[in-house]
């Protein structure tokens, strides 16, 4: 829901920059001899949007909590092992990470490797990273 009004207020910005923009082309052309048909407060008024504007379209690409651990661990073990994972046989339970794999080997080089990815992913995810690796 917070995404969405985020959003939305993004949009309210861009509209006041297109207002504020056709505003200046109007009194430009009204007024040839100033240089600029506007006030102080406009000009600092722009800023302001411009400023939230920019501060609200660091939030337009965020993913889930549990997506973006997902996507983090498969491109960690990606990295590691060179193996391949599906989003979906990722799940985070609490501070344990549990994996879906019927291939023994992937399951024996992930343990093998696991303080190397938890490491890894500690450092890409800080307190949301997961603290041990369990198999289903």
């Amino acid at each position: 829901m917070e995404l969405w009004s985020t959003l939305l207020l993004l949009e309210k910005i861009k509209w006041q920059k297109r207002k504020l923009q056709r505003k200046r082309r109007n009194n430009s052309s009204l007024n040839p001899d100033k240089k600029s048909g506007f006030s102080f407060f406009d000009i600092i008024n722009n800023m302001t949007w411009v400023s939230a504007e920019k501060f609200l379209e660091k939030f337009k690409n965020l993913k889930p909590p549990k997506k973006l651990i997902q996507d983090e661990t498969t491109r960690t073990i990606k990295d590691i092992l060179g193996v391949s994972l599906v989003d979906d046989d990722i799940e985070q339970k609490g501070v344990t990470l549990f994996i879906k794999t019927k291939n023994s080997v992937q399951k024996s080089e992930i343990f093998l490797r696991k303080n190397k990815i938890i490491g890894k992913l500690e450092k890409k995810l800080g307190s949301r990273a997961p603290k041990d690796i369990r198999f289903q």
